[in-house]
């Protein structure tokens, strides 16, 4: 009675620094590739189906705009996703398109803001100029009415909750940078 299981953790894609976020449109830094994401990363469709049936929050882990898209259209086409609180663990890019459908399917998006200061050096060179914009955007997914949680990402992060909220506000890093 102490212990209650109320949520189920889904990968649909990889990491943005590795390359396998899955994306709409190439990586900027190697042409022909977009990453991987769904079936091919391990995502199971029927089993994350069952789960929300059951009555479980599901928290899918997406990055990528092609992965975030592909999820919230999982999310919007399962007949039980308006029973419970589900997230996107990261929504870490995702297409100016996209982001008003968060609030419209009631999808957390849950990101790391240390991650926006973390990637700085390589993030647009993986994403380019344009499609940058739509990546660490929690003011724009706010002002689009969605619901955001912020988190550390642990191991992958400091869990210290000042430096996230540092990160969040400031955009900048341990080092206070960019200037």
């Amino acid at each position: 009675s102490m212990l209650v299981t109320r949520a189920v953790k889904a990968y649909y894609d990889g990491a943005l620094g590795s390359r396998g976020a899955r994306l709409l449109e190439d990586y900027a830094d190697r042409p022909g590739h977009r990453g991987i994401s769904g079936a091919g990363y391990g995502f199971d469709r029927e089993l994350a189906a069952q789960v929300m049936a059951a009555g479980f929050q599901i928290g899918v882990h997406a990055i990528g705009d092609a992965g975030n898209r592909e999820v919230l259209d999982f999310i919007q086409t399962s007949p039980s996703h308006a029973q419970g609180r589900h997230r996107i663990e990261h929504a870490q890019v995702i297409a100016p398109s996209d982001m008003p459908r968060l609030a419209a399917l009631g999808v957390i998006a849950s990101m790391e803001p240390p991650h926006a200061v973390e990637d700085k050096m390589w993030a647009e060179e993986r994403l380019g100029p344009q499609r940058i914009g739509g990546a660490y955007a929690w003011r724009t997914l706010r002002q689009n009415g969605a619901r955001l949680t912020f988190n550390a990402d642990n191991p992958g992060s400091d869990h210290s909750i000042f430096y996230g909220l540092h990160a969040a506000v400031t955009r900048r890093d341990k080092q206070l940078q960019p200037p």
